[in-house]
């Protein structure tokens, strides 16, 4: 039998030289699939790690705002020794953040 005659497949498997585990050919579909599928796994990835920065960046300003919030306590109820004075300054300080998170109303 010539080699012509064996089919194209049966010469691709008896080569020595395939190192894919399936010798058959890839369609170019197959190709740009994982092309894809590579593209959105990476897209997948980068989301997720930007997603989690930001996570990461607004528990970081929540921090901030807390310890400057006990900053500013600190100052408040170091400043005079008239009791009077301290807790009226300490309730201007504290008001407008509890306010922040009361459900407002109209009516």
């Amino acid at each position: 039998m010539s080699p012509a005659a064996i089919p194209w497949a049966s010469r691709l498997h008896s080569d020595a030289g395939c190192a894919r585990k399936s010798c058959a050919p890839r369609s170019p579909s197959s190709s740009i699939f994982s092309k894809k599928t590579e593209q959105v796994k990476r897209r997948t990835e980068e989301r997720t790690r930007l997603i989690h920065e930001q996570a990461a960046r607004a528990e970081a300003e929540a921090r901030q705002e807390r310890l400057a919030f006990l900053a500013d306590a600190s100052n408040v109820l170091a400043g005079s020794l008239e009791y009077r004075e301290t807790f009226e300054n300490l309730a201007k300080l504290i008001v407008p953040r509890l306010a922040d998170f009361l459900p407002h109303s109209r009516g």
